[in-house]
């Protein structure tokens, strides 16, 4: 199976972070694409939608980016429910892999708040990949200097 496009769904949470990582590696491995999607929830009741997403692309574009310099990727965000828009994106551009963590939640959090990995494993018509683990890294590329911190990234980068 050729891997062209791969759905890496943001939260900003650490379970994001790990599933930013393994993103890289099969999209660097299979030379396809990343598409990042955050998804502004709850959804807006405020009449001008368009400066919360555009507060939101902001912060994917400026925290968000493929862990290995070469991998080729683009931004979307939307407002609504995320399953659906996951659900939605995934088939409007014909995904072929969604990698995405997965809180874990359980108990009464998970039924009042729903698991969005679930709903996603559940409908999606491609494959998904339920990222659980957590680690320490930056969303940016040590190469490049940018924003670098105390727990850069680096080729034996590997989650716990």
């Amino acid at each position: 199976m050729k891997l062209n496009r791969i759905l890496c769904p943001i939260d900003f949470s650490p379970y994001g972070q790990a599933a930013n990582y393994y993103a890289s590696v099969f999209a660097e491995n299979c030379q396809a694409e990343i598409i990042y999607l955050s998804v502004a929830w709850p959804p807006s009741i405020e009449k001008n939608v368009e400066n919360r997403l555009d507060d939101l692309y902001l912060e994917l574009t400026t925290k968000v980016r493929p862990l290995i310099h070469e991998v080729r990727h683009t931004y979307e965000v939307r407002d609504g429910d995320p399953a659906k828009q996951i659900l939605q994106l995934a088939t409007e551009r014909n995904v072929d892999l969604i990698i995405m963590g997965t809180h874990g939640r359980t108990g009464s959090r998970r039924l009042l708040y729903g698991s969005v990995c679930q709903k996603v494993l559940r409908r999606a018509s491609c494959p998904v990949m339920a990222v659980k683990l957590s680690f320490k890294t930056d969303w940016v590329l040590p190469e490049t200097g940018d924003q670098r911190g105390e727990n850069e990234p680096t080729a034996s980068t590997k989650p716990n």
